[in-house]
């Protein structure tokens, strides 16, 4: 288990575990698949929420007049 700043890492993936953590043999993990050695998909989806929080939008905030 790693606590940086008060955030959670899954001792299986390296994802940050957001919400309940799945407790086993004193480690916390984010799901049930990295718990058992399996891939889980979650850190490549905090990826791309990541990338999509940095990329700027293409919309402006302010009306063109």
């Amino acid at each position: 288990m790693v606590w940086i700043e008060n955030t959670l890492w899954c001792d299986g993936c390296g994802a940050e575990i957001i919400g309940a953590a799945v407790v086993f043999e004193n480690k916390y993990y984010c799901c049930e698949q990295c718990r058992d050695g399996q891939e889980c998909d979650h850190g490549s989806k905090q990826e791309l929420a990541d990338e999509q929080r940095e990329t700027p939008s293409s919309q402006s905030f302010w009306p063109t007049t």
